[in-house]
């Protein structure tokens, strides 16, 4: 008997089933957070392609497990990746909040972002940060694929990434002359024109990399150009020009004290 026949899977090989055993069930929301759910509500006869964002959903069909001598190791597969994704995702959660939370603290955000409650954690950050996902993360709604609002997100990220990696190849460049004599624990070697090839290179090779963000990949079902590349630009635009208005109406009453400052540290 075949291995499959010993171990029931979660998604047993060449089932076209979506909804598949209730650890499938789990697993597939766990890793999507119920996006390819809400994707296959709207349309249920489309069949999702989960598999070409890189997840182990339809463990099945990957190369490796498709062999008989594999298909125990589906369930297997399929938990692991849900418990890393999870320890992952509650980083990536908390990380970005605490470093705003430091920004709270030293003035340029209001009031309401330096709240923390007993367990020492920014409630009001965090809450602000799932509305905004979330809002965001409807963008799965207007893509014609699963595939295709990952990569639109995905997309969005990097090229935030990449604006501030080339603000930080200026900075490097502009501290080269104003601050040159600052003692370092490693500096560039070639004086000027060695901070300038290097940085340099980074910078071009971002700003190249963020342009081609905005042409999709041929092989993904995108839809609408349009709002793709609109989408794109006015993400990019809100979320640079939401700190630079912060920063703008910023109050001399939105800074700790340094009693408060030592009770929240």
């Amino acid at each position: 008997r075949r291995p499959a026949d010993l171990w029931p899977l979660p998604f047993p090989p060449g089932s076209r089933d979506r909804h598949g055993s209730p650890l499938g069930r789990f697993a597939h929301s766990t890793l999507y957070a119920t996006g390819p759910w809400m994707q296959a509500r709207r349309d249920q006869r489309r069949r999702v392609s989960v598999h070409r964002i890189g997840l182990v959903v339809r463990a099945d069909e990957t190369y490796y497990l498709t062999r008989p001598a594999a298909t125990w190791g589906v369930p297997i597969v399929a938990m692991l990746v849900a418990a890393g994704t999870i320890g992952q995702v509650s980083t990536w959660i908390v990380g970005p909040s605490k470093g705003l939370f430091a920004t709270a603290k030293d003035g340029s955000l209001p009031t309401y972002f330096q709240y923390m409650n007993k367990n020492r954690m920014p409630t009001h950050m965090l809450l602000i940060q799932a509305i905004i996902l979330t809002a965001i993360s409807g963008v799965i709604l207007l893509m014609p694929t699963v595939s295709s609002s990952y990569w639109i997100l995905t997309a969005l990220t990097s090229q935030l990434y990449l604006i501030m990696y080339i603000l930080m190849f200026v900075s490097a460049i502009k501290l080269r002359y104003t601050h040159a004599d600052q003692p370092r624990a490693y500096k560039i070697p070639g004086g000027r024109v060695g901070i300038w090839v290097v940085a340099g290179i980074g910078g071009l090779t971002s700003l190249a990399t963020i342009i081609i963000g905005f042409f999709p990949p041929a092989q993904l079902q995108t839809g609408n150009l349009f709002f793709y590349e609109a989408f794109l630009i006015l993400g990019i635009a809100g979320m640079c020009l939401t700190p630079i208005a912060i920063h703008h109406f910023r109050k001399d009453s939105w800074k700790m004290s340094e009693d408060e400052q030592k009770k929240a540290a």
